[in-house]
């Protein structure tokens, strides 16, 4: 039977591995982007070191198979995240000799190039539901029931702090189908950066209102 509980220090591998199994839209992001500690450190390392308290994993037969990644204050998260966490993936870029490789760079273009023009939308969206969250389970673990566990544990936790709402960003079917059936409300859509060899999708920034 699937448990959900709050993270440990010791599920960070498992956290680690099912984001990566998951970043490319649900599938693994190998074809993209074969690095996975960039990726995994880009993802989830702000909530693994600076909110661990602010993760919550389901578990079963002592296996993690999902997690979802909370956050309370976005604002806060971007902060940290300049300080903290983008120099050492600046860090692994040269490391690991991506600096020297132009596959990489235009992917880090194709990415700023699409995020830069909704920077101020997504803000907004920020600040009036100041909260966020990123959840990713096991194939074997979707519609199981287990993604709403995770999510309401996430938001008893948002309720005791009281914080008035919280955004997510989504770009799969599922992944909007999900949050709707939670509450979310689509805030803004635009579409998703031109990845080599990857249709072009709709990117939705989903709204859920908590505190009045």
């Amino acid at each position: 039977m699937t448990a959900v509980r709050p993270y440990r220090q010791t599920d960070e591998e498992a956290i680690r591995r099912i984001c990566c199994d998951t970043a490319l839209y649900g599938k693994p992001i190998d074809p993209l982007l074969s690095d996975r500690q960039l990726v995994a450190d880009s993802l989830v390392s702000y909530y693994t070191l600076l909110e661990p308290e602010s993760t919550f994993v389901a578990e079963e037969n002592g296996r993690v198979v999902g997690y979802i990644n909370g956050c309370l204050d976005t604002h806060r998260y971007e902060r940290l995240f300049s300080r903290q966490i983008a120099p050492k993936l600046a860090r692994r870029v040269v490391v690991g000799g991506h600096w020297c490789r132009w596959k990489f760079w235009r992917l880090v273009f194709l990415f700023w190039q699409s995020e830069s023009r909704w920077a101020k939308a997504r803000q907004s969206a920020a600040s009036a539901y100041p909260a966020h969250c990123h959840m990713n389970l096991d194939a074997g673990f979707r519609q199981t029931g287990t993604g709403s566990a995770l999510f309401k544990t996430f938001l008893a936790r948002l309720n005791t702090h009281q914080i008035p709402g919280i955004h997510i960003v989504t770009a799969t079917e599922g992944g909007k189908g999900f949050f709707a059936k939670m509450g979310f409300r689509p805030l803004l859509k635009y579409p998703s950066p031109s990845l080599p060899g990857i249709s072009s999708r709709e990117v939705w920034v989903m709204g859920l209102k908590i505190q009045s």
